[in-house]
This record gives C-alpha cells, structure tokens and sequence, in this order.
C-alpha cells in the first residue's frame, strides 16, 4: 500500500535508554551457551553490547524523558501537541495505555489524541505515516514515541527459560525515542506498509515468557518479502539509489542487514547502523541509528527508512531531512511515580 504526503515534516528526534550497559560476550552466558557458540552468536548477529533493564524503570519512564528533552530541543510547548502516540509492545500495564502516563506527566490539554499502538519492528515507519494521516485533519503538531524495553525477569530461570532462550534474550536491547512531527512546508513524504500474518508467530513473546524466533524463517523473510517491497517502492515513487543519502533499516542483526545490503547493491557508507552497541530496538532502532549518526546529516538528507519484523509486517518511508533538526541521545535512570 502505497501513500503519499504533502507539507508534514520531522522537527526532532530524541532517543533514550537505560543507563546499564551490558556486554554480551561475558562468562555468565558463556557458562549457559558454551563460550564457542557465544562467540559465534556475537560474531553472526554483529551485537556486542546492549542497553538493558534489571531493575523497576518502565516504558514511560524512559518515554518522559525523550519527550522532556525533545520539547526542550524544539522549543514547542505543551499546549501545543495535538497528537501524542506511542507505539510499543512492552506496555506499562495491560491498561491504561501507555501514551497515558506520559499525557499526565507533562500535563498535556484535554483536547488530544492519545493512544498506544501495539506493533514491533516496523513500528517506527508505521507510526510517522499513521501520524502523517491524522494531521491531515487534525491539529498542527504530534509526538511518535517508539520503542521497547530488554527487561528481565527472575521467573524465567525458575521455570528454565532462561538457558533455553538466551540466545534470543541477548539480540536485544532497550531504547524509546521520541519524534516531533508537525505541519509545515516540506517535501513529499512517500510511505508503504505491508503485512504477512501466516507468519505472525515466526517471532513471539509470551506474557511473561522471553522472546521466541524462528531465525531462518525470519532471515528468509528479510532477504526477500522486505527487499522484494523495497526495490518495489523505490519503483514507484522513481527513484533510484542516486537519490538516497542514506538508508536506515530496523536493526535486526548483522547478518540479515549484510545479506539485504550486499542483494541491493547498497554503498556501505550509506548504510546507517547502531546494533553493535545498541542490539535490536525493536521500534526504536530506526530514531536511535539516526541519532547515533548525526553527524552526517546535511540539509536536504534523502533517507529510505524501512522497518520488518513482528507480524510479520513491514513499512518505508522516503523523506528528506533538514540539517537543523536535532537528533539526540540521552541516558537514564530515572522511575517516575503514577
């Protein structure tokens, strides 16, 4: 599905994690998997540390904090969001939503719309065109928040997930960033979304359980559905690597990202990363690898976005990005009280 937008821009993105750095080839995994295969694991999946929570900080907390940093970074004020979403699979509580708590944090006006939407990977390219709908008809300015937590829970070792899943445990890491979208003149956006829920369950999580994945289904499932759509939008919005700076994709690991490069013929300086340091971010990963790379955008960036995974869906989107945006990291620890 293909979809066009006139006049909506990105003014700002602010990604935030946990302060807790964890490197993932250490001696209490490598007691669990055997040091060879932990070894080839970091090696395959290029992931060699990731932002993890072992403690009580939840999606909110981190979400509060983007969004305190970006209102600052934009200078907008409360009053003047008319959107606020957040789309994530690690909620605070089954209910209220999430986007809730962030909505009585910064004591946001009545007259809005807030809500969680629950999606993964591709929730990043999803949410900027679900926004870029709704400001057709409503309001001037809006919040995306997206992301996930890497949080662990003591019951897994007690009913032996924990040694049967490690390795699933260690491709991922925690981030939620924030993006302010608004009204305001600026070239199309060109977006696409697609689905194939015959292979929903390829990756999946429980209530309570650790994440489950099929890997050379979802590898399969990268290299061709979601190339296959890629090489497919670039078609029909005509353009052609010449007008691409830089592709951010979600993520995922090394391998799958490597394989979808070398198929595409991409230039490895335009092929923008952060799962080394940062793991798969489900939804976030796409804000936070921008953020990272900052130091490369210019005015005028032509950037093909393209998150896949949980669903399994998958989505681009096609923009330009202005220098003067500001793209920011930030760390923290901080819990806030309902």
């Amino acid at each position: 599905m293909l979809t066009v937008f006139d006049d909506i821009a990105i003014k700002g993105i602010v990604t935030a994690v946990p302060e807790c750095e964890e490197e993932c080839n250490q001696a209490q995994y490598a007691e669990i998997m055997g040091e060879k295969k932990l070894k080839r694991h970091v090696k395959l999946t290029g992931i060699e540390r990731r932002r993890v929570i072992w403690g009580e900080q939840k999606t909110s907390d981190l979400a509060i904090e983007a969004v305190r940093q970006l209102l600052d970074e934009t200078g907008w004020s409360a009053d003047s969001i008319d959107i606020l979403i957040l789309v994530t699979q690690s909620q605070d509580m089954f209910l209220p939503a999430t986007a809730m708590f962030v909505h009585k944090a910064f004591h946001f006006k009545k007259e809005m719309t807030v809500f969680d939407i629950n999606l993964g990977c591709s929730g990043y390219t999803t949410g900027i065109q679900t926004i870029a709908n709704l400001l057709q008809n409503t309001g001037d300015r809006a919040i995306l928040l997206a992301g996930d937590l890497c949080k662990y829970n003591p019951e897994w070792k007690q009913n032996g997930e924990w040694e049967e899943h490690i390795s699933d445990w260690l491709l991922f890491g925690s981030a939620i960033s924030a993006t302010a979208i608004e009204k305001s003149d600026a070239p199309k956006i060109y977006g696409m979304q697609y689905v194939n829920a015959e292979g929903c369950m390829d990756i999946s999580k429980a209530f309570g359980q650790l994440p489950r994945m099929k890997g050379d289904a979802v590898f399969s499932f990268a290299i061709n559905d979601v190339v296959d759509s890629i090489q497919k939008f670039m078609s029909d919005i005509h353009i052609t690597d010449e007008d691409i700076d830089y592709y951010v994709f979600h993520q995922a690991q090394k391998m799958i990202l490597d394989n979808m490069k070398d198929i595409m013929n991409i230039p490895d300086e335009k092929m923008l990363v952060s799962y080394k340091d940062y793991g798969n971010t489900s939804s976030a990963s796409i804000p936070l690898t921008m953020c990272i790379n900052q130091d490369k955008f210019v005015d005028g960036a032509r950037v093909l976005m393209c998150g896949f995974g949980v669903g399994l869906a998958w989505s681009a989107v096609y923009m330009s990005i202005d220098s003067n945006m500001c793209l920011k990291m930030l760390e923290t620890d901080r819990i806030y009280s309902y």
